[in-house]
């Protein structure tokens, strides 16, 4: 079961590779609406007849967009009548697995430096080595449960 969650993250990652860096992508300060509108030399009152709109409704569609309060559906719509495809999507800053790791160690700190604790107050203690071992143990347990560290 962790192996094919492992292999997923594994696909994941390698697709999201592409599309870094992610300003490659970034949306023109006018929008992608009307970026493409007025690159194609479409008016706003042409779209919108495709679409069964007024132009003015375009237009707020276009302000909608930048202000980032459009909906994706309606994007969808707009998309199809300009022959575009609408492309949704979350990039990752770092890969998933990263991303796991880091997590884990956290949860794993926490957990250590409680139990650390405990142990110091009973005036007992664990070797760095054995502490680091346990540490790179327990954190991938955690891995291998991965819901067990997103509390």
């Amino acid at each position: 079961m962790e192996q094919d969650k492992r292999w997923i993250r594994v696909e994941l990652d390698n697709r999201f590779e592409k599309f870094r860096p992610v300003t490659l992508y970034a949306r023109p300060h006018k929008g992608w609406l009307a970026a493409i509108r007025g690159a194609i030399g479409m008016t706003a009152e042409q779209l919108g007849q495709r679409l069964g709109m007024s132009g003015t409704a375009i237009l707020r569609l276009e302000r909608r967009e930048r202000d980032k309060t459009v909906q994706i559906n309606t994007l969808e719509r707009v998309a199809a009548a300009l022959d575009c495809d609408l492309v949704y999507m979350f990039i990752p800053k770092t890969s998933l697995e990263s991303f796991l790791d880091k997590q884990a160690r956290l949860r794993a700190r926490q957990h250590f430096a409680s139990v650390t604790h405990s142990m110091l107050l009973e005036q007992q203690s664990v070797s760095e080595s054995g502490t680091a071992h346990q540490f790179e143990t327990y954190v991938a347990d955690l891995k291998k449960h991965p819901k067990d560290i997103w509390m």
